[in-house]
């Protein structure tokens, strides 16, 4: 096994209905239906984590809209 592949099934016990796909060779997990706190209230939108450097950052998290 891959250390994707081991780092992606961790994810996947934390959150099951992630899915794995690439982006340029490199790999990046959709995060759909996640929900995390915001200030005071629950928000639930789809992420993208690309786990490799992008754009200057070590690892990048975009997500769908502002919370």
């Amino acid at each position: 096994m891959t250390d994707t592949a081991v780092e992606f099934a961790a994810l996947q016990t934390m959150h099951p209905s992630a899915s794995l796909h690439t982006e340029g060779g490199n790999p990046v997990v959709l995060l759909p239906n996640f929900k995390f706190r915001a200030g005071d209230k629950t928000v639930e939108m789809t992420l993208l984590l690309y786990p490799s450097a992008h754009s200057g950052y070590v690892t990048r998290l975009f997500f769908e809209r502002k919370a």
